[in-house]
């Protein structure tokens, strides 16, 4: 997880290749939200999809 210059924070999955299937589903390599609670709440969407 990262913050950018510009405030935007970014979480990226490392070392996993996403499925066609899982990307079917609506997961994504890289999540991105302007603020850290809208993040969390991304991430937690997508760790149900697993």
């Amino acid at each position: 997880m990262f913050r950018s210059d510009e405030g935007a924070y970014y979480a990226t999955r490392r070392g996993v290749i996403l499925s066609g299937e899982q990307l079917k589903l609506g997961m994504y390599k890289t999540v991105a939200a302007e603020d850290l609670p809208t993040l969390v709440e991304l991430l937690h969407e997508q760790a149900k999809l697993n």
